[in-house]
């Protein structure tokens, strides 16, 4: 059952993030998002340290992922297919509303591919 927010049922909002870009661009609506709904952070893992990743989610007041993909590491394509199946995954596990996918070269590709095939309703990309 999805958390209430003053009685009424929150919506879920899945936000896949990875690259440093990205985490400037989600922590604005982030942060209003999560006053009346529920935000799921799944970080791709592309980059994993503290200088490219971490010190962004401390600076700009990010909350931790709740999930990590471990994505990172190997060729453009490899990165992709594994961010693409661990959403996919952490899509069908957790059941979103929504997933906000913000505009990125690695991560982006996913929404186009989950739309096929499968019935997701709920994707905002290339905010």
């Amino acid at each position: 059952m999805r958390p209430r927010h003053s009685g009424v049922i929150r919506s879920k909002i899945a936000t896949p993030l990875g690259a440093r870009p990205r985490f400037f661009d989600a922590a604005p609506p982030g942060e209003v998002l999560r006053r009346s709904r529920t935000e799921m952070l799944v970080h791709t893992g592309q980059h994993n340290d503290d200088n490219m990743s971490a010190v962004f989610f401390r600076e700009l007041g990010i909350p931790q992922p709740d999930v990590h993909l471990d994505a990172g590491g190997g060729s453009h394509a490899e990165q992709t297919a594994r961010m693409h199946v661990g959403i996919e995954k952490v899509r069908e596990r957790e059941q979103p509303d929504w997933t906000l996918i913000f505009g990125d070269r690695h991560s982006t590709p996913h929404r186009r591919i989950a739309q096929r095939g499968r019935t997701y309703q709920g994707i905002v990309d290339d905010v």
